[in-house]
């Protein structure tokens, strides 16, 4: 089993992304962005513990700002582990950020929720 790791800002989003993973057997843990970025959440130590197969992190405006936020990230704890990028505005978010080998799609939330779910397992399959 499989684990995926939802950082997102919305409780209703994270449970609606929980619900549907879990309904094709992975193992969801989840945090907010604002707590990670507060510190209220050590993410290192949540990766250590749960070492998930891919993150579904959630953009939230201002993109620029929480762009910059994710690179960090992605630069110190969440290096290596492939990166799902969600937004409520994904074609915004698309002109931000440029995909790279760690950034494996952008979706936008909650409408495609079956995009989603098809990111994650192609990553969770090839990997």
């Amino acid at each position: 089993m499989d684990t995926i790791l939802v950082v997102n800002t919305a409780p209703d989003t994270i449970t609606l992304l929980q619900l549907l993973f879990e309904q094709f057997d992975y193992v969801v843990v989840s945090c907010y962005t604002h707590d990670v970025r507060s510190g209220k959440t050590d993410l290192g130590r949540l990766l250590d513990q749960h070492r998930p197969a891919v993150i579904v992190y959630d953009l939230a405006p201002p993109y620029e700002r929480n762009w910059l936020f994710c690179q960090h990230l992605r630069s110190t704890v969440l290096k290596g582990i492939p990166v799902v990028l969600t937004s409520t505005n994904a074609a915004l978010v698309k002109r931000v950020v440029k995909p790279d080998l760690e950034v494996y799609e952008i979706i936008e939330t909650p409408s495609e929720l079956q995009k989603i779910l098809h990111a994650v397992r192609d990553v969770t399959t090839y990997r």
